[in-house]
């Protein structure tokens, strides 16, 4: 089913969630029919996918079961696919916040992906960012940069500089750096992904318009007002250009766009506020 615009677009989301709702009552009585002592990877598969739809719902501690059953299948036989329960095993507890036990079944995931693939793959590069992103929400930067580097060089190396994957590892490496306070840093790595992107995928294309909007945050927080403001307008034309404008993105971007002038308004203030302090002190 495709979103639409306006009331459709409501009426879409309200007959998905009912729809997801339904799989998700057969997946339970499918799983339900599992036999304890079934150890293959049909039941295995059947597990995650259910895990993963009630993951997807907000169900986490069920499909954190779930993925756990799914897993002892699959180490039990050391398949390959036990990387994939690992990383959204992790994917669920992170989500809950639960860091500390996210991290080391990333780290499973990884190693099984190296082991699998070899350390130059792209599920490799693929699980460093994940680990890396993680860090990263646990404030531990500089070894969150490194995942994000070994990930973005393996990118480069099978892909080529100007891949889709590669732009990704430059956006995510550059809210590390806006994360802190870097800014300078932050801007030559999303404008690197935005000249990629505008050259791979065209001008109007929304992950454009999503390293502009990055891009504009990061001029606000510089107090470049004025550029923020450009990249911020740019932005909503694309998003309404290629969503409609009804689309949540369209909403966020006008928001931003609000508080954009907000904080002009504050800083016009501020600055005039000291002017006025410096002058009455000296004419004092």
């Amino acid at each position: 089913i495709r979103e639409s615009e306006g009331g459709s677009a409501q009426l879409n989301r309200i007959v998905l969630d009912h729809l997801r709702a339904w799989f998700a009552t057969l997946g339970l009585q499918a799983v339900a029919q599992i036999h304890p002592t079934d150890q293959s990877e049909l039941s295995a598969h059947l597990l995650h996918q259910v895990a993963s739809l009630l993951d997807s719902q907000g169900k986490h501690d069920i499909a954190q079961t779930l993925f756990q059953r799914s897993l002892a299948i699959r180490e039990r036989v050391n398949h390959p696919e036990a990387a994939t329960t690992l990383n959204n095993l992790a994917e669920s507890l992170k989500s809950q916040g639960k860091y500390e036990e996210a991290l080391p079944r990333l780290q499973r995931s990884l190693g099984i992906y190296e082991r699998t693939f070899g350390v130059n793959h792209p599920a490799v590069a693929g699980s460093l960012s994940n680990i890396a992103q993680l860090l990263k929400l646990q404030d531990k930067y500089d070894d969150a940069l490194l995942y994000h580097q070994r990930s973005l060089e393996i990118n480069k190396r099978v892909f080529g500089n100007d891949h889709l994957k590669v732009t990704t590892d430059l956006n995510n490496m550059a809210l590390l750096f806006k994360a802190q306070g870097k800014y300078e840093v932050a801007l030559q790595f999303l404008q690197s992904a935005l000249d990629i992107r505008s050259r791979t995928l065209g001008p109007d294309h929304h992950l454009v318009a999503n390293c502009l909007h990055n891009l504009a945050e990061l001029w606000q927080e510089l107090g470049k007002y004025d550029q923020a403001e450009q990249h911020a307008r740019r932005s909503l034309e694309i998003y309404e250009r290629v969503h409609g404008s009804d689309h949540p993105l369209v909403a966020t971007s006008l928001n931003n766009i609000a508080q954009l002038f907000q904080a002009q308004v504050i800083s016009f203030f501020t600055h005039w506020h000291s002017v006025v302090t410096v002058l009455f002190v000296s004419s004092g």
